[in-house]
């Protein structure tokens, strides 16, 4: 939380250093959250180099651990191909439960993900979205 309010600059003074700080802090510990807004950090090059790939490698790691901004972070770059390669079953897969999981971060991308995909191809995603989280990647 301390990262986001340095982030924002909500109730104290914005401090982009700090927040990473923090969030890598936290994201150490294993807060999924603090995962996601890692990933922002890299996807919007705040205090660091924007690295496409960084980002979706911490979006992976707070989605895997039930984030659902996280999800549908990846979900996106998943459907643009941004860091990761395209992957447009996955990219639903991972839309669908971020926001099964409350994320209005899924919306803007849901309609061009199953514009992408057949009959068969929006059955497996839905699959995949409904089956357990995978086991995290350390």
């Amino acid at each position: 939380m301390l990262s986001w309010m340095q982030l924002e600059g909500e109730c104290i003074p914005r401090d982009i250093g700090e927040a990473q700080r923090w969030a890598r802090a936290a994201a150490d510990q294993g807060i999924a959250p603090a995962m996601t807004r890692m990933g922002m950090l890299y996807h919007n090059a705040l205090g660091v180099n924007r690295d496409p790939a960084e980002a979706a490698r911490w979006w992976r790691r707070g989605g895997e651990r039930g984030d659902a901004d996280g999800q549908a972070m990846l979900g996106a770059a998943l459907a643009l191909g941004s860091g990761v390669p395209r992957d447009p079953i996955a990219a639903l897969a991972w839309l669908l439960r971020g926001q099964a999981g409350g994320s209005t971060l899924a919306a803007p991308f849901l309609g061009t993900a199953r514009a992408a995909l057949d009959a068969d191809g929006l059955a497996e995603a839905q699959r995949r979205a409904a089956a357990p989280l995978p086991e995290p990647a350390p």
